[in-house]
């Protein structure tokens, strides 16, 4: 019988070759912006329930842009990187991290190593929730602008909030991390 590589190596391995396990092993240089970017410019969003694709990368940027918009500036940089975890652990839809115990407890582990290694405001500091804030509204543009079908949940009240200058493409991946990597640059943070 094969086993699967995973029984005996409780890791993924990234794009440059780091080994990502357990997030209390994982070490400030193992985080790497080459990783992060790649990753999240190919994660789909919502499940890939989307009649196009939809990556976290452009997403995100999106959130930082919304930031700027407002003013935030505070925001802008932990805005474009507010899900960088999720390279390490992937995109689970919010009502799915309910129903898997421990999840959170997981999740919450490696966002804060995560945001540790790019020097990021700790977990508790106030501009999570304002980022918090910008992520719910552009939620609301997003499923508005790529889905046919509109979930029961979209509250236009939201929608409206988004500056029309903004406005979710659905870039092919490689795109999606070219804006991702020019946002950075915009921002002064090594790529």
């Amino acid at each position: 019988m094969i086993e699967h590589p995973a029984r005996k190596h409780p890791y993924i391995t990234t794009l440059t070759g780091v080994n990502i396990g357990p997030p209390e092993t994982v070490e400030p240089k193992d985080i790497r912006m080459e990783d992060i970017r790649r990753s999240l410019a190919m994660c789909c969003r919502y499940r890939g329930h989307l009649d196009k694709f939809y990556s976290v990368a452009e997403h995100s940027v999106w959130v930082s842009l919304i930031a700027e918009h407002v003013g935030d500036e505070e925001a802008m940089l932990p805005g474009l990187l507010h899900d960088a975890h999720e390279a390490y652990i992937g995109d689970v839809a919010s009502p799915q991290k309910r129903m898997i115990e421990g999840w959170d407890r997981f999740e919450d582990s490696m966002e804060l190593v995560v945001r540790h290694a790019l020097r990021l405001p700790p977990n508790k500091d106030p501009v999570w929730g304002r980022i918090k804030r910008y992520d719910t509204i552009i939620l609301h543009r997003e499923v508005r602008t790529l889905r046919s079908i509109i979930p029961s949940w979209y509250d236009r009240n939201l929608d409206i909030l988004v500056p029309n200058a903004i406005q979710p493409i659905g870039y092919e991946w490689r795109a999606a991390e070219g804006l991702f990597r020019t946002r950075l640059q915009d921002l002064q943070f090594g790529s």
